[in-house]
């Protein structure tokens, strides 16, 4: 993926898990199954991961977080389907 592929606004490595099981943890150390399920949970809740940057300013905090942690995870795609051995 390249520089410009990725997608903003997002967390990055060592930003810490706003919300769940691995609350204030480094990103960078949860596991890629967590994040690739819960990537897919987002995703099949219909999630708006790439709104206008108008409807984005407007969000709450916790909505926002959620924004940048499918970001991050979209961007790690390669990272993560290595450490899950795709």
């Amino acid at each position: 993926m390249t520089k410009q592929d990725k997608r903003k606004p997002a967390f990055e490595d060592t930003s810490l898990m706003p919300f769940g099981k691995y609350k204030d943890q480094p990103l960078q150390d949860i596991p890629a199954s967590y994040l690739r399920w819960l990537k897919d949970t987002l995703e099949k809740e219909g999630f708006n991961h790439n709104p206008p940057e108008k409807l984005y300013n407007s969000m709450k905090q916790w909505e926002q977080d959620k924004v940048k942690l499918y970001n991050y995870i979209f961007n790690c795609q390669d990272a993560l389907q290595m450490e899950l051995g795709e």
